[in-house]
């Protein structure tokens, strides 16, 4: 609180009601995950529009390990995900960069750094498990602001429905909940429609 100016010590306590602080927060872990995350979306805008599809889903998966708390193996045993970046990390991903070797070099690229945000919960992490072991599925990743949200499953036309399948058995049914999945199709964002004042609209687009 010393370094928040007094006027808002106010605001400060009334977000932090409801919130146990732990001892200490991991500010590197999140930092990374900042910084990879914004060069992410740059990579896939690029990616979209290069038709890259299948990299585009890896670096849905990527920003999702960035975001969790634990991963299942194929039994579907639970195990807790260390998102945590120690200075042995850190070496080894410069050692990596000073190693001259393609691989190791792209490996560790910060795009391809999924950092330690650390918002998902455990059944979050657990349908995006599930998910990425159907064939066709590309991509999944927790959305929304963390603290449960829901997934965004990228995934091929012609394996919606073995994925559909999947989540419901494994997932919805053992748990007794109603299906809550929303099949759809991306497509573009908004733009500048022009309808009456066209030259005025392409001096707005040239600007």
């Amino acid at each position: 609180m010393a370094l928040i100016s007094e006027e808002n010590h106010g605001k400060i306590k009334r977000i932090l009601a409801s919130h146990n602080p732990p001892d200490y927060y991991y500010v590197r872990a999140v930092t990374m995950f900042g910084i990879a995350e914004c060069c992410r979306a740059k990579l896939c805008k690029e990616a979209l529009e290069a038709g890259k599809i299948e990299e585009f889903g890896k670096m849905m998966n990527i920003s999702h390990n960035g975001d969790r708390v634990a991963y299942y193996d194929e039994e579907g045993n639970m195990h807790e995900y260390d998102w945590s970046l120690p200075d042995v990390k850190l070496e080894e991903l410069i050692n990596d960069l000073r190693s001259e070797n393609p691989e190791r070099v792209l490996r560790a690229q910060i795009e391809r750094q999924p950092g330690g945000y650390a918002c998902s919960i455990p059944e979050i992490d657990y349908i995006v498990d599930m998910a990425l072991r159907v064939k066709g599925v590309m991509g999944a990743q927790i959305s929304g602001a963390g603290l449960g949200g829901c997934v965004m499953i990228l995934v091929e036309e012609g394996a919606v429905d073995a994925l559909v399948a999947k989540l419901e058995r494994e997932y919805y049914a053992p748990r007794d909940l109603d299906p809550g999945i929303t099949i759809c199709a991306p497509v573009k964002g908004s733009g500048l429609v022009c309808l009456a004042l066209p030259e005025k609209c392409r001096k707005i687009q040239e600007a």
